[in-house]
């Protein structure tokens, strides 16, 4: 039985922006204040998941966000900063057909622009991660 809890999609994601230098800090948990910026945190959106077989087969769509985000203090260098990231983040997610050999990634989508995050005012981009996976039951 491979291991396919929304907690591993969530560490597989993280596993992958871990290797992004720009990035400065990746908690494992959204909470707290974020001392490094730009910061990136992982959060579970929404999923499906349906029987294939009558033995208990069953696959499983779950949809991440993703927030990789920066204080908008001052647009410009806020803008210099985190644009680039939007193309290190796709490219980094979409290199390889599986994360931690289990998810693959069906789709990345994507937006740009303000988002509040903890009571401050941030930019920067959210991402949704539509990763699946098959389980034998």
């Amino acid at each position: 039985m491979t291991t396919n809890r929304i907690q591993d999609a969530i560490e597989a994601v993280q596993d992958v922006i871990d290797d992004i230098s720009a990035i400065k800090a990746y908690p494992d948990y959204a909470g707290g204040a974020i001392g490094s910026v730009p910061f990136a945190i992982v959060i579970p959106g929404s999923g499906h998941a349906a029987m294939v077989t009558m033995d208990g087969d069953h696959s499983k769509d779950v949809r991440l966000t993703l927030l990789v985000l920066t204080p908008h203090k001052d647009t410009t260098p806020a803008l210099k900063t985190m644009i680039p990231i939007g193309d290190q983040v796709i490219d980094a997610l979409m290199v390889g057909d599986t994360l931690n050999a289990i998810w693959s990634i069906d789709a990345l989508d994507w937006e740009f622009g303000p988002v509040q995050w903890q009571g401050a005012d941030c930019i920067g981009w959210t991402f949704t991660v539509t990763l699946s996976n098959w389980e034998d039951g």
